[in-house]
């Protein structure tokens, strides 16, 4: 698939995700429609996910963060990858990574590289700014300003 097509298929992977964002059975419904039977899902913290624990995850997020919105900062496409600079911005109203709900307003930075054969996902690289979002709704403290 040319360049251009990837960078459009990878705009409505986003789009699409964002409109299911609070309902896990339509996020299981988006996977299916664009991640590969042998997606890998490589997760910072280091973790790969295959085609099921992707789904799982997805449907996670969505009482996690259920207004979760991405906007896409920049994007780079070469041959079959796509380069994805985003701000996610989401409510914190269900545990996460063991924190309990805060309730509190997130806003994430971060970079996702996806390889896409065949108008899907076949590896996904993903790199959220984790340590800004435990910073954000308070269960690491920042340190305090210089004077």
């Amino acid at each position: 698939m040319p360049t251009k097509e990837n960078k459009e298929l990878v705009r409505q992977i986003i789009k699409e995700r964002d409109e299911f964002a609070a309902d896990a059975a339509k996020l299981r419904s988006w996977c299916e429609k664009y991640c590969a039977p042998g997606i890998i899902h490589h997760l910072v913290p280091p973790r790969d996910l295959n085609w099921e624990q992707n789904a799982e995850y997805f449907a996670s997020l969505a009482s996690i963060f259920p207004d979760f919105i991405k906007t896409v900062d920049d994007m780079v496409a070469e041959g079959d990858k796509v380069v994805v600079r985003y701000t996610v911005q989401a409510t914190h109203n269900g545990p996460f990574a063991g924190i309990p709900a805060t309730g509190k307003h997130v806003i994430l930075k971060g970079s996702d590289i996806f390889k896409i054969e065949g108008k899907k996902i076949v590896e996904w690289w993903e790199y959220p700014d984790i340590l800004g979002a435990l910073l954000q709704v308070g269960t690491i403290l920042s340190p305090p300003p210089k004077t």
